[in-house]
């Protein structure tokens, strides 16, 4: 009957420890599983943010480019504007001399012709 008992206290201890070592390595390895299956998740989330980062710049570029053309046409239409501007005033310059000229040769025949007043 001792015999009997030893044997299975014996076979309880092995069992015992069996399953104690079996616990330490399976926790070890699930450990670094949960570990690498967060750096992956890690991985995928930068390159997810990465990927929206390149399309916000890329969308960025593309907008200030427009803006760029937009702002050039417009610089241009201003010089064009501008130049009108200045031939109109010229214009109208030329166009009140011409008409002072003209006023003052109505009223004052002598000075427009010197040569004839004498």
């Amino acid at each position: 009957m001792t015999s009997e008992i030893i044997i299975t206290l014996v076979g309880l201890f092995c069992t015992t420890v069996s399953s104690l070592v079996t616990y330490l390595f399976t926790r070890k390895k699930y450990n670094s599983e949960v570990e690498a299956q967060h750096i992956e998740n890690i991985k995928e989330a930068m390159n997810t943010y990465k990927a929206m980062v390149n399309d916000t710049l890329t969308e960025q570029n593309k907008k200030i480019q427009y803006l760029q053309e937009e702002n050039d046409k417009l610089k241009q239409q201003i010089n064009v504007l501008q130049s009108q501007l200045v031939n109109l005033l010229m214009s109208k310059s030329l166009a009140a001399i011409s008409t002072i000229a003209q006023n003052n040769v109505a009223s004052n025949p002598a000075e427009a012709n010197p040569s004839e007043a004498k």
